[in-house]
């Protein structure tokens, strides 16, 4: 889906400048042109960065929720 109309950017590049450490709007324009023109989109880049980056908080593997659960973990997902 095309996000920012000025520069041509679709939601995939804005995704992958965030993916690559881009947090705010700013530094998805730096690298990618978004938002850097009438602003138009900056809300979505926003909402992009809003929902993106807390994914990137989260734990990627199974190792790193075994030390949080409050009870043992089942079998099945230890494997």
């Amino acid at each position: 889906m095309l996000v920012c109309h000025c520069h041509q950017v679709s939601d995939r590049t804005i995704r992958a400048c965030i993916r690559e450490g881009a947090e705010t709007v700013a530094q998805v324009g730096d690298r990618c042109g978004a938002g850097t023109s009438c602003g138009g989109c900056r809300p979505v880049v926003r909402e992009l960065i809003s929902v993106l980056g807390g994914l990137r908080q989260l734990p990627m593997q199974l190792s790193d929720y075994e030390d949080a659960a409050p009870g043992p973990v089942p079998s099945e997902l230890s494997e």
